[in-house]
């Protein structure tokens, strides 16, 4: 077994007591490296947190502060049987499938139905004061709506914040998502 660094509790002890000795000395050095512990240990390679607790011995050597560093039991040590690469989970990516782009036929399609057909989609006050203008966004996927009568108030309270009946907004989407179907809005501007 390859010893890689301390498991995450006993390394933010030691990092602790170092961190102490170096501020109550006065002396005006570098704090000891930051151990890789909770998200640091999960986005780390057993590379990364090998490096990183090489580092920390080298500072604590230059510091004369190796004392600090206790002999770590069989069960304070991270060790594996071989280097891995792993660095977690892209934030969503174990939940969730990455969204489509749409093309450019799809989104005109889209824009002049939903264009032509307003009216029923969204209901008559909210036609009277928006109209459906274009998408945007890297995969098509936000829709910029213009506010033709500004003075009108939507049922979710504002143009630019969910501060009334906020299910009213996710109804509004819901109905344009419903009418473009299977092309889908995530955003509305």
């Amino acid at each position: 077994m390859e010893f890689i660094c301390p498991l995450p509790q006993t390394w933010n002890e030691i990092y602790q007591a170092l961190l102490r000795a170096c501020e109550s000395s006065g002396a005006k050095v570098a704090h000891p490296p930051v151990p890789l512990i909770l998200n640091g240990w999960v986005f780390s390679s057993d590379w990364e947190k090998k490096l990183r607790w090489d580092e920390t011995i080298k500072w604590a050597k230059e510091n004369g502060l190796t004392h600090l560093i206790p002999v770590l039991t069989e069960e304070d040590k991270y060790q594996v049987e071989a280097y891995g690469a792993y660095r977690g989970p892209i934030y969503g990516e174990q939940f969730f499938k990455p969204k489509p782009s749409h093309s450019s036929t799809e989104t005109k399609s889209a824009l002049q139905y939903l264009q032509a057909n307003w009216v029923a989609i969204v209901g008559e006050d909210l036609a009277q004061a928006t109209l459906p203008q274009r998408f945007s966004g890297h995969k098509k996927r936000r829709l910029i709506v213009s506010i033709t009568n500004p003075d009108y108030r939507p049922p979710w309270g504002s143009w630019y914040s969910l501060s009334g009946d906020r299910r009213a907004f996710t109804r509004f989407r819901k109905a344009i998502n419903d009418a473009i179907h299977p092309m889908e809005v995530d955003q509305i501007d």
